[in-house]
């Protein structure tokens, strides 16, 4: 039996400071099935010329404006022909040159699941420190109770995505964890691996304070859809959600007045 084949997904706006290492740390992989494939909302900073400068070693790219980043991950999943599908962000990068093939070339079992969870290292480079999340395997049970593994460390199949429609394009920030619900609440065949797939930073898209909120409700809204559900643990699931409330708003007001820096300055060192 051949090589499960890879499709890696790049969904990118005016990020011309940050998309050559997201590129280069793709193009770069040992795994020999792989097909990566960009979908950029319209950029006007110089980004399409990083991606024509790489366009030999990319399977599939587009410029144009979209919907939002899951407007545009779906229009990348409709490109995409490999089993597993992965979602690499514009200031994200693979840790190494060898992330696929040491999840692939090194696990045989691989074929039963449906979703493959490792870790990530979320780096601040403003401060130059990182730490990797989660620090150890989640398990089930974590994710019943609201626990929400990062994606830049998930592999999903790509039927899997495509029988539930994609990514919703009711939220423009957490539709990542709609879907990611949707799996545990379907009893999807899950596999939790002590790897570091890729470096995320934490200075994204749900950074700033309009958007930490949003964030919050749209979170708060995915829960309420789920209240029903016996697979989910609601109750583990509001429970995260007012904890996750409470640290975004103390960290809001840490930033505010000035004193959130240099906590995480004296945590790194």
């Amino acid at each position: 039996m051949g090589l499960s084949k890879v499709s890696v997904i790049t969904v990118c706006y005016n990020s011309a400071k940050t998309l050559e290492d997201a590129i280069g740390s793709v193009v770069n992989q040992t795994y020999p099935n792989l097909e990566y494939i960009i979908i950029d909302g319209g950029s006007t900073d110089g980004t399409v010329d990083i991606i024509k400068k790489y366009k030999e070693k990319i399977s599939y790219w587009i410029s144009e404006p979209d919907e939002g980043i899951y407007d545009a991950m779906n229009k990348g999943l409709k490109r995409a022909t490999g089993e597993w599908v992965y979602f690499l962000g514009s200031d994200d990068y693979l840790v190494s040159d060898h992330s696929f093939t040491d999840i692939f070339l090194t696990r045989s079992e691989l074929d039963e699941f449906s979703v493959i969870c490792g870790k990530v290292i979320k780096y601040d480079s403003k401060l130059d420190y990182g730490y990797v999340c989660p620090p150890k395997p989640l398990t089930y049970e974590d994710c019943r109770r609201g626990v929400m593994p990062p994606h830049q460390g998930m592999l999903m199949k790509r039927y899997l995505i495509e029988d539930y429609g994609g990514f919703s394009l009711e939220y423009k920030i957490a539709a990542d964890l709609d879907l990611f619900i949707k799996f545990i609440a379907s009893n999807q065949k899950i596999i939790f691996i002590d790897k570091v797939v890729a470096c995320f930073s934490e200075g994204g898209m749900s950074s700033s304070f309009e958007n930490k909120m949003k964030l919050v409700r749209e979170r708060r809204n995915i829960i309420k859809q789920y209240r029903r559900n016996n697979i989910i643990n609601y109750e583990g699931f509001q429970f995260l959600y007012y904890k996750g409330l409470i640290n975004t708003i103390i960290v809001l007001i840490l930033e505010k007045i000035g004193i959130w820096k240099i906590i995480k300055k004296s945590i790194k060192k």
